[in-house]
């Protein structure tokens, strides 16, 4: 994609901006979501409902340690709990026929040109509305999921007056409901009272769709406007969402539970790719150290198409480990000795078979 000599790639990578690295991410990625998204396009509704694509945001931070590499920041960590130093990555990832793909990323710093989370992830959204929107795609019938650092109004408002048709979102329990928008919303019950675990525990069935129990609640939140309201019991505790845009609650069920996939893509990520594990410095070296495991990200999704039966990532880098160590085993068994005097080991006995 570059025109990059492979004999120089190693070096004439710390060479490579960031428009070089997006360039990349766009051509091997997001290309590749938009080809998959167009086929779609062209069949029936029905085909349509089967494959549920959807798009999630969300963000991830990487822990570093040092003080004078670039792009290094104290961000808050949800999985830790507490605020760490590293470099924070907004991704937005579209679900498909099984399969999760990146298209949108944005390397955060504290001194981007756009001051909030929100601003950022609003200028992601708008960016692929314009462009597959260009192509044909109908991003009316793509739903967006997101957790409750993303929730607001003013964000749930402009993502559909980009085209984008409805929008599921975590939400709080202190988050009040309404009957009416005459209701004053002071004296207006929070989630926690209006879906309490008692209730979900008394209650006898979820929804037409639903495989588990949940309580539902449709209201008018402040700023939200009309919403879904609905609460499942899990960890211990109840935990909400609100949908906008969308009523059916078998759906805005569906969409929530498969917004874990997006997080399981960034455990992935780190635990297959090594994600934040290199040790680069400057401006290009945070660059590379972001965008390095997306490209092998594409491959390891270029391999799941070409085998013939469903593979998990963990299960190809397995077979990749296990088919270099066969390479060993051959090299040692046509290696020729003659002037050590001595015998190569056999895969048996190398294996310990």
């Amino acid at each position: 994609s570059l025109n990059i000599d492979k004999n120089k790639l190693y070096s004439f990578s710390g060479k490579l901006t960031l428009s070089d690295w997006r360039k990349l991410f766009h051509q091997f990625l997001s290309k590749k979501a938009e080809k998959q998204l167009l086929e779609l396009s062209g069949k029936s509704d029905a085909t349509w409902s089967n494959y549920a694509p959807q798009l999630s945001i969300d963000d991830s931070t990487i822990r570093k340690y040092g003080n004078t590499l670039r792009y290094l920041g104290k961000w808050w960590s949800g999985q830790l709990g507490k605020v760490v130093k590293g470099y924070n990555v907004m991704l937005i990832v579209l679900k498909i026929k099984g399969k999760v793909i990146p298209v949108h990323i944005w390397l955060l710093s504290k001194y981007d040109c756009l001051e909030t989370r929100i601003q950022r992830a609003e200028k992601l959204f708008r960016d692929l509305a314009e462009d597959w929107r260009k192509v044909g795609i109908p991003i009316e019938k793509l739903p967006i999921s997101m957790d409750a650092g993303y929730s607001s109004g003013d964000f749930a408002e402009q993502l559909m007056g980009m085209g984008f048709g409805n929008v599921v979102m975590g939400a709080k329990s202190t988050w009040k409901l309404t009957e009416s928008d005459f209701d004053d919303m002071d004296l207006a019950n929070t989630l926690a009272e209006l879906m309490t675990a008692e209730m979900w525990q008394q209650a006898e069935q979820g929804a037409w769709g639903v495989e588990e129990k949940i309580l539902i609640y449709r209201g008018i939140h402040e700023t939200f406007g009309h919403v879904v309201a609905i609460g499942r019991y899990q960890v211990g505790k109840m935990r909400y969402v609100f949908a906008v845009g969308k009523h059916r609650v078998a759906e805005i069920y569906k969409v929530w539970t498969e917004h874990y996939l997006i997080e399981q893509l960034f455990r992935a990520l780190k635990q297959v790719f090594r994600w934040g594990k290199y040790q680069l410095r400057g401006e290009s070296g945070a660059y590379a150290c972001i965008f390095l495991p997306f490209l092998a990200l594409a491959l390891f999704i270029h391999l799941q198409e070409q085998l013939p039966k469903p593979t998990t990532f963990y299960q190809i880098k397995r077979a990749i480990k296990i088919e270099t160590l066969s390479g060993v085993c051959q090299f040692l068994e046509h290696i020729t000795f003659e002037h050590f005097n001595i015998k190569p080991p056999t895969s048996d006995q190398f294996l310990g078979i």
